[in-house]
């Protein structure tokens, strides 16, 4: 019988243009969390994605994944700063971490009159319960055991939110001229976090939090058949395959956009 892998005890960051070579399976509360960070294939420049599978208890901690914002100084930093600030120490007593964290890196950022931002989806993962918080279009996708979508946020973006209202079609969105552009983002004076209420998470649930490096390649149905079922290293590495090759334009008239990417998959399926 092979031996019950070693939980993860601190932090797990990708950040400040790092890229990890291959997908990162880690034993996370129970389950198995894996980690992707990549810059674009194509574009010569620092990756500003940026991500933390962060512990802060045996069946407490979070998931977070940030986009730093391009065409603003910094973006590589923005992100860095973001995610370090999620995987501080918990406080004794210390009510709302994930949204509160958030909103005190921007109030910092903004104090420094900070010339960069970035995006934010993290989930706070509390025994067989989750919520979310997220600012931007970095998205989460919580997918049950019979690929239905079980929750997802929405983009805060005008191309998020014509999909939201039923203005745009997913397809169109993929390749909408403006489908780079965010109306809110972590370094911004007029930032709101939007948050969702707890939830439970079955078992055989998987959760995938991504950049729109991912959502701007695959649709969300793509990627659901993807990780519904599976050894999820497996699958992580699948996806990130998938991915890098849609973005080369391997696929004649499926969408493709460059671009740095990062995701975390979580599941406790399997799990003992």
């Amino acid at each position: 019988m092979s031996e019950t892998p070693t939980p993860l005890l601190s932090p797990f960051i990708c950040a400040g243009g790092a890229n990890l070579a291959e997908p990162a399976v880690l034993p996370f509360l129970g389950g198995t969390a894996v980690a992707w960070c990549c810059g674009s294939p194509t574009k010569h420049k620092v990756n500003a994605d940026a991500l933390g599978v962060i512990p802060w208890g045996s069946d407490l901690g979070v998931l977070a994944v940030s986009d730093g914002i391009g065409g603003l100084p910094h973006a590589p930093e923005a992100s860095a700063r973001v995610i370090g600030r999620l995987a501080q120490p918990l406080a004794a007593g210390e009510a709302d971490p994930v949204q509160s964290r958030i909103m005190d890196i921007n109030q910092t950022m903004c104090r420094e009159n900070y010339q960069g931002g970035a995006t934010i989806s993290a989930v706070l993962l509390e025994g067989l319960h989750c919520s979310s918080c997220h600012v931007g279009d970095s998205m989460l996708v919580v997918v049950d055991r019979r690929g239905r979508v079980k929750f997802r946020t929405d983009p805060h973006s005008p191309v998020g939110d014509a999909v939201a209202h039923g203005q745009l079609s997913e397809q169109a969105a993929m390749r909408h001229p403006q489908r780079h552009v965010v109306n809110n983002s972590v370094g911004s004076r007029a930032m709101w976090v939007e948050t969702h209420q707890s939830f439970a998470l079955d078992a055989s649930d998987t959760l995938v939090i991504a950049s729109d490096g991912l959502w701007d390649n695959l649709p969300v149905s793509e990627v659901v058949q993807m990780v519904v079922d599976g050894d999820l290293g497996e699958v992580g590495h699948n996806l990130a395959a998938a991915v890098s090759q849609r973005m080369a334009g391997a696929e004649p008239g499926m969408p493709s956009k460059p671009d740095d990417l990062s995701f975390i998959l979580f599941s406790r399926r399997g799990a003992r």
